[in-house]
């Protein structure tokens, strides 16, 4: 497993978080390194990464153009994205989910660690700790589930419709009540929704569709 880490740890990263180079190595067959996200993106350009580590405990600034290039990389094969954070914010949380991360992790203190959340995305899963994925639910269902899709998103208006029921945590029975369709009908959109997303489960669903908020609403609304 070809892996690239995004980080500048040797430099000013927190003193918790210094074993993070020498863990990957020692889990990781094959692992390069990158503290600035230009050489990053070269990189991804002229070599194939199976994952890619990203440093996003201090800025944004150098993560989210990395993010960005691997969302929107046309080569049939796109390397999975993993997050490391030590940040408790609820914008973070949400701006890297919206930059389409496979998994986001507190920093690891065990090899085993790093493999479980390397086994996951390679498996087509995602990957949020119990808090996480409890934070997620909570902030979908009270703060965030009138965030508008990216108008890019290959999703027809039904499914549109139907995902943001979903996101505001409405049961089968309820969007077949708002929307005017069988029950029946409402399982299948949200199958689709499912393969879509590669998900299975609604939890998932709402993390993985999260890369087709537009990241702008996220940003007004956080700071309003």
């Amino acid at each position: 497993m070809r892996v690239l880490i995004l980080s500048d740890a040797d430099a000013n990263t927190p003193a918790h978080l210094t074993p993070l180079l020498s863990l990957m190595r020692n889990c990781l067959e094959d692992v390069s390194v990158s503290g600035d996200e230009t050489l990053a993106i070269e990189l991804l350009k002229l070599q194939h990464f199976d994952a890619v580590f990203i440093d996003a405990t201090l800025s944004f600034k150098y993560c989210l153009p990395v993010l960005d290039f691997i969302r929107n990389d046309s080569s049939s094969i796109r390397p999975y994205s993993i997050a490391l954070t030590i940040s408790e914010s609820d914008k973070t949380f949400l701006t890297l989910l919206a930059a389409g991360v496979s998994a986001i992790i507190r920093p690891p203190k065990t090899i085993s660690e790093v493999q479980t959340v390397v086994e996951i995305i390679r498996k087509g899963g995602c990957y949020l700790s119990m808090q996480d994925t409890a934070r997620l639910i909570k902030l979908t269902l009270h703060n965030y589930s009138d965030f508008p899709l990216n108008e890019d998103t290959p999703l027809s208006k039904t499914d549109r419709r139907i995902l943001h029921f979903v996101r505001q945590g409405k049961t089968t029975f309820q969007i077949s009540g708002l929307l005017g369709f069988s029950e029946i009908s409402i399982k299948k959109h949200i199958s689709n929704l499912f393969e879509k997303y590669r998900a299975v489960s609604r939890a998932e669903l709402i993390y993985k569709s999260f890369y087709d908020v537009d990241s702008e609403s996220i940003s007004n609304k956080s700071s309003g």
